[in-house]
């Protein structure tokens, strides 16, 4: 009988420690975070274009067929509506291309000029999806036999990307508020004043959760191909499929007075 008892008496006195800890709200705190997030699909491609020329005995005779073939390019994009601010030169290159050949005799290797190469990469944001197949097919078109393509990259505008940050902070604070609120509940208390609030970690330690950044990108890249007429008519375009969407995440911490 005697261990029956003293089970018994164990348990009595947890309750009661329990039901102290239930009713002493006053000078306690809650500390949590939520994080929010919101979505949309993709409103925005990126298109990157190397157009590239070769001359065998001129640097400025490559210079000048890489500057015209740049030219072709951009008046086949303007002609199709893309704007200028959407156009961004990301780089030119101008170098000699040497053939590296080795002396049997000697084993030293000889190098011997093969000519002058000229690349142009040209950065293209498109946002008008129905028309992206056609304006891949027509600037490489237009950009001759030498042309690569790499994309197209899907994306948010930075217009649409905003709009989501700021629905995602809301929805962040107001699951937080609705955290605290259940916690304090539970614990037969209620809440007080806010006393912390931010998207940064307090630095007593307090808050966790996170976020990480979704949706995709498809990538393809062409290899050099044959010249196609920059003013010739596609009956049928490059097809080109956007199923995704991107997804933009905030985490806010929060310390809660409990009453």
């Amino acid at each position: 009988m005697i261990p029956v008892c003293m089970v018994f008496t164990v348990a009595l006195v947890l309750c009661a420690a329990v039901a102290v800890v239930k009713g002493d709200c006053s000078g306690g705190t809650i500390s949590i975070s939520s994080t929010g997030s919101a979505s949309h699909k993709h409103d925005q491609a990126t298109v990157s274009f190397s157009i590239k020329s070769f001359h065998t005995t001129s640097m400025e005779k490559a210079r000048k067929d890489g500057a015209e073939a740049t030219r072709r390019t951009l008046g086949i994009l303007a002609a199709m509506g893309v704007e200028k601010r959407n156009i961004t030169t990301e780089a030119i290159h101008m170098q000699p291309e040497y053939n590296n050949n080795y002396n049997n005799n000697h084993g030293r290797r000889q190098s011997t000029l093969r000519g002058y190469s000229v690349s142009n990469s040209l950065s293209v944001k498109v946002q008008n999806f129905d028309m992206l197949g056609d304006i891949i097919d027509r600037a490489v078109g237009a950009a001759g036999n030498d042309a690569s393509l790499n994309g197209p990259h899907f994306q948010l505008s930075s217009k649409v990307r905003e709009q989501l940050q700021h629905t995602a902070r809301i929805r962040a604070v107001e699951e937080l508020g609705r955290k605290a609120k259940d916690i304090a509940g539970a614990a037969g208390c209620s809440l007080g004043k806010v006393m912390y609030l931010s998207d940064r970690i307090p630095a007593a330690g307090g808050g966790g959760g996170g976020g990480g950044g979704g949706g995709f990108a498809k990538s393809a890249r062409m290899a050099p191909m044959m010249a196609m007429e920059s003013d010739a008519g596609f009956s049928s375009p490059t097809p080109i499929m956007n199923g995704g969407d991107d997804t933009v995440y905030d985490t806010f911490y929060g310390i809660y007075e409990l009453v």
